[in-house]
């Protein structure tokens, strides 16, 4: 007698299934990371008696950009390549 799991564990459906899972998995540890941040930081402020700061969107942006280009360069040097930076517009 077939089943359905015959259908899925067959064929290329069972890494459609896989990837399902690990991304399901990795959205749970991304929630999780986000709330021990959040934790710690509620922890120093209460221990520590110190003042959140909202550093802005635009200090938030900056580091997303340092970190792109970082993982570009690592990127690239894995594949033998070399960035070069250009100086920044006026």
């Amino acid at each position: 007698m077939r089943d359905w799991r015959d259908g899925v564990l067959r064929g290329g459906s069972e890494l459609k299934l896989e990837r399902q899972l690990d991304r399901a998995r990795s959205a749970d540890l991304v929630q999780r990371v986000e709330a021990a941040k959040l934790a710690r930081l509620a922890y120093r402020m209460l221990r520590y008696g110190m003042k959140y700061v909202d550093q802005g969107a635009e200090f938030y942006e900056g580091q997303h950009r340092k970190q792109q280009v970082i993982h570009l360069k690592r990127k690239a040097a894995h594949l033998g390549l070399q960035i070069i930076e250009l100086a920044a517009a006026a």
